[in-house]
């Protein structure tokens, strides 16, 4: 197994397919948190 370079391996589909990933499914825990927060508040939930 060869070391790969950062530069090579930013240039790789793997690495934005996998970043990409990863912040599509932070982003959608942070959205249903904030969203579900202001649905509650409004709510009169504690």
């Amino acid at each position: 197994m060869s070391a790969e370079s950062i530069l090579n391996y930013t240039k790789d589909s793997r690495f934005w397919f996998d970043s990409f990933q990863n912040w599509q499914s932070e982003f959608l825990s942070v959205f249903a948190i904030v969203i579900l927060s202001v649905y509650f508040r409004q709510k009169g939930s504690a």
